[in-house]
């Protein structure tokens, strides 16, 4: 089975294949063509934490349907924000004790 590349034009100032923890997608929107964009736009802040910055609309993607701007966020942030999950999973240590947090 051969996978479909996914169509769609980076308009940000950060890519959208360029999500890591330098630069977070946050506020995440997917918005229908009307009277501010002309094709399905795929938005998102960019949070800098290392420069305690906030880029609006730091991400941006358009495409012609809706469903690649979700395969995008699938493919591309969904799995960031797993990880970063994984990180409050709630641990036991030797002793019993459970902390929640990095490590």
């Amino acid at each position: 089975m051969v996978k479909a590349k996914l169509k769609y034009q980076d308009a940000g100032e950060v890519k959208v294949t360029g999500a890591d923890d330098w630069n977070i997608p946050v506020k995440i929107t997917i918005n229908a063509p009307g009277p501010i964009f002309d094709k399905w736009t795929l938005t998102a802040d960019c949070y800098q934490p290392r420069r305690d910055k906030i880029l609006q609309w730091g991400f941006r993607a358009e495409a012609e349907d809706k469903e690649t701007l979700v395969a995008l966020v699938n493919k591309y942030w969904k799995p960031f924000y797993e990880k970063a999950m994984k990180s409050f999973e709630m641990v036991p240590d030797e002793d019993g004790n459970i902390s929640c947090g990095i490590g």
